[in-house]
């Protein structure tokens, strides 16, 4: 069935009724009768709202309804894979859920391959990471500090750091002459290997023992 046209009460100059017409553009009927006081229909995908005012109703988008600082507070809940996040996609509106951000933001990469600089690791690839650089390195200056024994095997030593009981450090390159000072009656020994043909000491103490 087609739409009807309604029909309102005419009014003298007195204000009384005296007579029927039907509505024409612009007329409404108040929502404190049962309408809405719109004259006209809204965008596509807007809705009908109360007014800022609070004393009428308008057309609005449908942002403007979801109140998010009004909703029920949910910070402390715990995620889980299935809950839904409300998101928009250039207009087009829907959900998603945890996984999906999860996978987005982390990468679980062992070797860390991709070498991202907007990812963050997942702990189970720093672990599996570190693990293999700890069992396969084979640069001392990949450890900072090791306080464990160091086998380097039949392999050249480039530099060292080696301490007297004075805790003075010297530093030593592969071809060069080392000297440590151990004056003040400081002892210590020295074991080096691997073709070592010349060694120099030098403010040896009187008390000390070489071999």
């Amino acid at each position: 069935m087609a739409d009807k046209t309604p029909v309102k009460a005419t009014f003298d100059s007195a204000g009384d009724a005296d007579g029927l017409s039907e509505f024409v553009s612009g007329d409404t009927v108040p929502y404190t009768h049962g309408g809405t006081g719109l004259s006209s229909i809204g965008s596509a995908g807007q809705v009908v709202k109360v007014n800022s005012g609070a004393n009428g109703l308008e057309w609005g988008g449908v942002e403007a309804v979801i109140n998010i600082d009004g909703m029920t507070d949910k910070s402390s809940i715990t995620l889980a894979d299935t809950d839904k996040i409300p998101i928009s996609d250039g207009g087009t509106e829907g959900y998603i859920v945890p996984t999906q951000i999860r996978g987005y933001l982390i990468k679980d990469e062992d070797a860390m391959d991709s070498n991202s600089a907007t990812h963050m690791p997942s702990q189970q690839s720093v672990k599996a990471y570190a693990d293999t650089k700890a069992t396969t390195s084979n640069r001392l200056d990949e450890f900072a500090n090791p306080t464990s024994a160091l086998d380097i095997n039949d392999q050249e030593l480039q530099k060292a750091v080696l301490k007297d009981y004075a805790e003075t450090d010297v530093a030593v390159s592969s071809g060069t002459t080392l000297a440590i000072d151990l004056s003040a009656g400081n002892t210590g020994s020295v074991t080096l290997a691997h073709s070592v043909t010349d060694i120099d000491f030098t403010n040896f103490p009187t008390n000390g023992v070489s071999s």
